[in-house]
């Protein structure tokens, strides 16, 4: 019963493997990472009963036969703490002014990536991750004057939280990757075959372009399209409310960021509003004595410095396997997209550090 409910996808390769997504029913789990709360993250009306949707961790719900996961990350921090904020899945609601933000923090965004390699590497099936929504919350415990903590906020995250976020999503192994974005304009991913995704008898994890404003997830088909059109093509994209979707919210402070895949890698962009999505700048090479070098932890690596205009020396650690099994490079040539569609290539020797300043946030 056990290897049925792991590997149903599998089992039933020759029924369903030539069906589209969009037409099979996958097992759900509804806010996915809410079988417990963590470490007492929660306020004053944040109770177990209006929080916890699930009673099993997300390895069971994958192990039981579930294949989409409804993930909703909370950033929390605790005043009465000195604990650094942290990555949940978590269930939060403004009730209102003299309630405020209420709700708990549960899973840790770590656990659930871990549950998922976990059940991948062994079980060669298709799971779907859906970022619902994502908040950063400060808890204000109960005092005498506020005995409902109704001084607890939410707001958006800043680039670098949105960045350590996108840091644990990297760690998903098994990712499904679209090697040639825009190649087959016309075709989305529920329109493929599910054999497409685990034919060859490997697992998958569909983790689909995400944008996220304000918040809140855009689900906005036009809206999606035209970020997708402004990556294929080096394109800034400018985030205001008409823009991403044409939904008026007057509060301040928002901002979009936006999580896809590009060349085998998996990239991300934050800009508050009024500014761009800088997906014109971009690094599009990285080769060492003609070979190419390029890694997900070369460009997690270089990505922020070239944008905040910082220096960078080059260590093995960066390199792919390939990269590596070449012994440490002489030299590395890093080959740069910037603003206007301009190219650039950046060359350093062994132990060189390489200073990104003219590429900083003034110049690109």
């Amino acid at each position: 019963m056990a290897e049925y409910s792991q590997q149903w996808m599998q089992l039933h390769n020759a029924t369903l493997g030539n069906l589209p997504l969009k037409h099979i029913t996958l097992p759900s789990s509804h806010d996915a990472g809410t079988s417990y709360v963590h470490n007492n993250l929660r306020t004053e009306l944040g109770l177990d009963d209006m929080v916890l949707t699930q009673t099993r961790s997300i390895l069971d719900q994958l192990n039981l036969g579930v294949r989409y996961l409804d993930i909703r990350p909370v950033l929390t921090s605790k005043s009465s703490t000195q604990d650094a904020p942290s990555w949940h899945c978590g269930h939060y609601t403004n009730v209102g002014d003299a309630v405020g933000v209420q709700g708990a923090s549960c899973v840790p965004i770590q656990k659930v990536v871990d549950d998922i390699n976990t059940f991948t590497r062994k079980n060669p099936e298709l799971v779907v991750i859906h970022i619902k929504r994502t908040q950063r919350i400060h808890i204000s415990p109960a005092t005498s004057s506020d005995p409902l903590g109704g001084k607890s906020t939410e707001r958006e995250p800043t680039q670098r939280e949105w960045e350590d976020f996108f840091g644990l999503l990297k760690r998903l192994e098994n990712l499904h990757t679209v090697e040639s974005p825009g190649a087959s304009k016309h075709t989305y991913l529920h329109d493929l075959p599910l054999k497409y995704f685990i034919g060859n008898g490997k697992p998958a994890g569909i983790n689909n372009t995400v944008v996220v404003y304000g918040g809140k997830r855009i689900t906005n088909q036009t809206v999606l399209d035209a970020v997708q059109k402004a990556i294929e093509h080096g394109k800034p994209f400018h985030v205001s409310d008409e823009s991403l979707g044409g939904v008026k919210d007057n509060r301040k402070g928002k901002s979009a960021a936006v999580l896809y895949h590009h060349q085998g890698l998996l990239k991300a962009r934050w800009a508050p509003e009024s500014q761009a999505l800088r997906f014109d700048t971009d690094i599009t090479g990285a080769y060492c004595e003609n070979h190419d070098v390029m890694s997900q932890p070369l460009y997690n690596d270089l990505l922020p410095k070239i944008f905040s205009g910082r220096k960078w020396k080059l260590s093995k650690d960066f390199l792919s396997p390939k990269g590596k099994a070449l012994g440490l490079c002489k030299s590395i040539h890093i080959r740069l997209r910037v603003a206007d569609g301009k190219l650039e290539e950046v060359k350093a020797k062994k132990g060189e550090i390489v200073d990104f300043a003219k590429f900083g946030p003034s110049n690109i």
